[in-house]
């Protein structure tokens, strides 16, 4: 029943491939289940990601203040469509290579909880003011609190 921002790697964080540590837990069903999506794959690490605005979100208030876009992220694509959750509005695709259309962040509801998630999180994405504005405003948004203005 709590917020959540899933960054990156977010998508396979609970998929532990062998006994887990005695008081922790896999949760295979975590991805699918929290994050509306499964984990297909990537794409080449030399392609990155070329990063666009889904059609019709421009407005959405996770992406207020996210400029420059498109932006181009050095790391793979995660393969992660068609997404699984019925409504989870898309607010960012990425393209590297010979993928293209993948989404890389989107919102949803699990349950009565909000839920952010992107794919984007690569070492270097923290050092674009658009991707920490995004992060910003994804945790605005899953908080269901007012935006506060930052200081550019």
């Amino acid at each position: 029943g709590k917020p959540l921002v899933g960054i990156r790697t977010a998508n396979h964080a609970f998929s532990v491939r062998s006994e887990p540590a005695p008081g922790h837990e896999a949760w295979w069903e975590f991805v699918p289940e929290v994050l509306g999506c499964e984990n297909r794959g990537y794409g080449k690490n030399e392609d990155g990601v070329d990063v666009t605005v889904a059609t019709g979100q421009a407005d959405h208030p996770i992406l207020e203040g996210v400029t420059p876009l498109p932006w181009h992220s050095e790391g793979p694509l995660y393969r992660v469509a068609p997404l699984l959750a019925a409504r989870a509005p898309v607010l960012l695709f990425g393209s590297g290579g010979p993928a293209a259309g993948e989404p890389v962040a989107w919102t949803r509801m699990a349950g009565a909880s909000r839920v952010f998630y992107t794919s984007l999180g690569y070492p270097s994405d923290f050092d674009l003011p658009q991707y920490r504005r995004l992060l910003e405003n994804g945790i605005d948004w899953t908080l269901d609190r007012p935006r506060t203005p930052r200081a550019r």
